[in-house]
C-alpha cells in the first residue's frame, strides 16, 4: 500500500515497509486528506481514526485507490490513524501517529529613545530601546507602552516564529524543554509587565470529565538530526528545512493598518514583512523584520497578521491588534476622597484625564494624594510646582492643580457645584474669587447648588464682600436669597456698616443699591418688605428718620400687606409706625388697610382698624370680593363703626 497526505510532514517513506510512520500536523487542522493506493495483492482496505476526543468507531471499508476524508479535533492531543490491508496471502495493519504542532511567537520592537535616562547612557552607552513580548500577551494587551521615540528614526519591527511539537508531554516540571501537562490551571507563573508569563506556549483542554492544560517553558532554538542508517531520523530525513521554510508554505508575517504609507504595500494594503534568514545550521526559528517609521506603528486599527503554519495548502492567519503608544501607561489616582476634601472630576479609570483639580481648602491635603502606574516597566515621578499661573513648567502626564479658583471653573465645566459648595465655598475663598471677579453667573450657580449665602470666606460674607467691592448685580442676587445684612464678619461688621466718609454717611451696601448719596436706606428697607425680611427691616430702621418712607417703601409695604405672611405685617408695622411712617398713607388711590381688605384676612383687617388706619368708600365695596360670606360678613362689620366715624 502506499500513502501520501495533502497537509503536515511524514516523517517516513509511505510504501509498504512502512508500518508505522509519523505526522506533523498543525494543531489548528481539523481535517485532511489521505490518498490510498493498495497494491496488486490486497483485495480490501479498512481505516478507523482514533482520538482521546473521539468515540470508538469501527473501521470504515474504502477503494482500493481513494482520496479519504479524515477528520480530527484541533488542539494538541495525539491522535492516530490505522489502515488495514487485506491482501490474498496476509493482511497488514499500518498506524499513522499524529503529533500536533503549534508555535510560540515573540515581536520584539527596537527604536531610538527620545529623552534617554542618564543610567541608559551610562550602562549601554547609546539611546537605543528594545523590547520583546510574546503575542499571547499582546493579544490581552494591545496597547504597547514605550518611552518617548525618536520620530527621527525608524523603528524596526520584528517577528520570531518557533515551532513546537507536542510530545513528548512530561509531568514534571524539572524539564522545561518538553511539554508539561497538568489537571490544574497551567502553571505559568506571574505576568511579567510587558513581556508576558513564564509559559511559551500554553493550551487547555476540555474533555468530556475532564479538564486540563498543556503548556511550555521554554523552547530549543535547534534540532540536530543524526542521520544514519540506524538513526530514528533516517537518512534522508527534511524536517528541519520543511519547518523553518517560506518559499512553498504559507508562513508569512504582514502589518495592516490605514495610516501606512510604504512602498511595498500590496494591493488588499498588507504591508509583507521581510524573511530573515536564520545564520543557525540546525536552527528552527523563522524570523520576520520590518523597518519603518515610528508613527506608522501608532496609528489607531493596526493589526499585525501571522500566518505560522509551515503547510503549503492552507494558511492559518492570526490577526493580532497591535498600536504603539509613545508615552507612559494611563497613572491611577489614590485619594480618600471625603465631603470635605476631593477630586475634580472624580478619578475614573474608565475615563482618564491629563487635569484633575483638588478642591476642599485646609482639607484637601496635597501629601494625601499618592499616584501609581500598572506596570512596573514605569514609575511615577512625582514633583509640585508652586505658581500663580497655570502648569505651563516641565512635561507631565497628569497633574492635579490645588487652586480654589481652578475647582470652580471646574465645577462650573461639569455643571457640578453641589460638592464644591459643600466646603469649598467657605473655606477656599471661592465666595471672594467670583465676587472679586465680578461672576453673577457663578454666584447664581452656587446659590442653586444650595450654597449659603451667609457663608463665611476668609472670614467675610459674600454679601459684605459684593458691597465694599461695589457689585451691584451680586448683591442683589444675594438678598433674594434672603442674605443677612446684619451678619458680623470676623471684625464685628456687618453689610451696613458705615465704612465710608460721605455726606449723607451711606453704608457700602446702599451705596452699592442706588446711586444717590442720601437717605438711600429707603432702598434696602423696600427690598426688606418685598422678601418680608424682618431683620434687615430692624437694621435699617436703627437709625432711620421720616424721610426714609418715600412712595417706594410706601408701595412695598401696601404690597407686603397684601401679600406677606400676617406675622411679619403684624410685626414690622408698628415698628414702621414708630418710626415715623404715617398708617393713614394713600397707596395706589387706596389707604393702607387696602391690603388687607383684598386678602379677605379679618385679622388684618382688625389689627389695622386698633392701629388707627384710615377709610375709603371704594375700600368698603371691595369686601364683596371675598366669596366667604362669613369671612365677609366679619370684616364689614368691622368696618362699618369705622366708617361711620369717619362719616363715609
Amino acid at each position: 500500500m502506499h500513502q501520501s497526505w495533502n497537509r503536515g510532514y511524514l516523517v517516513y517513506p509511505a510504501d509498504a515497509r512502512s508500518t508505522h510512520s509519523t505526522l506533523l500536523l498543525d494543531s489548528n487542522a481539523d481535517s485532511l486528506t489521505v490518498t490510498l493506493e493498495s497494491g496488486p495483492h490486497t483485495r480490501d482496505m479498512f481505516v478507523s481514526v482514533e482520538h482521546p476526543l473521539l468515540n470508538q468507531s469501527e473501521p470504515t471499508l474504502v477503494p482500493s485507490a481513494t482520496e479519504y476524508q479524515v477528520s480530527l479535533p484541533q488542539g494538541p492531543l495525539y491522535g492516530k490513524i490505522k489502515v488495514w490491508t487485506v491482501g490474498v496471502y496476509f493482511s497488514t495493519h499500518y498506524t499513522v501517529h499524529i503529533l500536533r504542532l503549534d508555535e510560540t511567537m515573540n515581536v520584539t520592537l527596537s527604536s531610538w529613545n527620545r529623552f534617554p535616562s542618564e543610567q541608559q547612557k551610562n550602562e549601554h552607552g547609546d539611546t537605543s530601546f528594545e523590547e520583546e513580548r510574546r503575542v499571547q500577551y499582546l493579544q490581552q494587551n494591545s496597547l504597547w507602552y514605550v518611552p518617548d521615540l525618536d520620530m527621527g528614526h525608524n523603528a524596526s519591527l520584528q517577528v520570531r516564529i518557533h515551532p513546537v511539537i507536542f510530545a513528548p508531554l512530561s509531568l514534571h516540571r524539572n524539564l522545561p524543554e518538553v511539554p508539561q501537562v497538568t489537571d490544574t490551571a497551567c502553571e505559568c507563573g506571574d505576568i511579567k509587565d510587558g513581556f508576558g508569563d513564564d509559559c511559551a506556549l500554553q493550551k487547555p483542554v476540555e474533555q468530556a470529565r475532564s479538564s486540563y492544560c498543556i503548556y511550555l517553558l521554554a523552547t530549543k532554538p535547534e534540532i540536530e538530526l543524526h542521520k544514519g542508517k540506524a538513526s530514528v531520523a533516517g537518512v534522508g530525513c527534511d524536517i528541519v528545512s520543511w519547518l523553518v521554510n517560506t518559499t512553498v508554505s504559507g508562513k508569512f508575517v504582514g502589518l495592516s493598518s490605514a495610516g501606512l504609507r510604504h512602498a511595498r504595500i500590496d494591493d488588499v494594503g498588507l504591508l509583507p514583512f521581510a524573511h530573515v534568514k536564520t545564520q543557525q545550521v540546525h536552527g528552527i526559528d523563522s524570523r520576520f523584520s520590518i523597518d519603518l517609521p515610528p508613527e506608522s506603528l501608532m496609528q489607531e486599527a493596526t493589526q499585525l497578521l501571522i500566518s505560522p503554519t509551515p503547510d503549503a495548502t492552507d494558511v492559518e492567519v492570526q490577526t493580532i491588534p497591535l498600536r504603539v503608544v509613545s508615552h507612559a501607561p494611563p497613572i491611577s489616582l489614590i485619594f480618600n476622597a471625603t465631603p470635605a476634601a476631593f477630586l475634580l472630576p472624580a478619578f475614573d479609570s474608565q475615563d482618564l484625564r491629563s487635569e484633575y483639580r483638588l478642591c476642599g481648602g485646609a482639607n484637601a491635603a496635597i501629601d494625601r494624594l499618592s499616584a501609581l502606574v500598572l506596570d512596573s516597566r514605569f514609575r511615577v515621578v512625582n514633583s509640585s510646582i508652586y505658581s500663580s499661573a497655570d502648569c505651563n513648567g516641565p512635561k507631565y502626564d497628569l497633574a492635579v492643580i490645588y487652586s480654589p479658583a481652578e475647582c470652580l471653573r471646574e465645577a462650573m465645566n461639569l455643571r457640578d457645584l453641589t460638592s464644591l459648595v459643600s466646603t469649598c465655598a467657605d473655606e477656599s475663598g471661592v465666595w471672594h474669587f467670583i465676587v472679586g471677579m465680578n461672576k453673577p453667573a457663578a454666584v447664581t450657580k452656587l446659590l442653586e447648588a444650595k450654597a449659603s449665602p451667609d457663608s463665611t470666606s476668609r472670614g467675610e460674607t459674600p454679601l459684605r464682600i459684593a458691597a465694599a467691592e461695589g457689585r451691584e448685580a451680586i448683591v442683589r442676587l444675594l438678598l433674594e436669597k434672603q442674605a443677612k445684612v446684619n451678619l458680623n464678619n470676623t471684625d464685628g461688621e456687618t453689610a451696613l456698616s458705615k465704612e465710608r466718609s460721605v455726606p449723607c454717611d451711606p453704608t457700602p451696601l446702599v451705596s452699592v443699591l442706588t446711586a444717590a448719596e442720601c437717605y438711600m436706606d429707603s432702598y434696602v428697607l423696600e427690598i426688606a418688605l418685598q422678601q418680608a425680611r424682618l431683620d434687615v427691616v430692624k437694621t435699617v430702621l436703627e437709625e432711620a428718620s421720616p424721610a426714609l418712607f418715600g412712595d417706594e417703601v410706601k408701595e412695598a409695604f401696601a404690597n407686603a400687606i397684601f401679600e406677606s405672611p400676617v406675622s411679619f405685617i403684624e410685626e414690622v408695622t408698628p415698628l414702621l409706625a414708630h418710626k415715623g411712617m404715617p398708617m393713614d398713607s394713600v397707596v395706589y388711590d387706596e389707604p393702607m388697610i387696602a391690603g388687607a381688605v383684598q386678602r379677605c384676612s379679618v385679622e388684618l383687617v382688625d389689627f389695622f382698624l386698633a392701629m388707627n388706619a384710615t377709610l375709603s368708600r371704594a375700600l368698603l365695596k371691595n369686601t364683596d370680593e371675598c366669596k366667604d360670606t362669613t369671612v365677609r360678613s366679619k370684616i364689614n362689620s368691622l368696618l362699618q363703626p369705622k366708617a361711620q366715624t369717619q362719616r363715609l
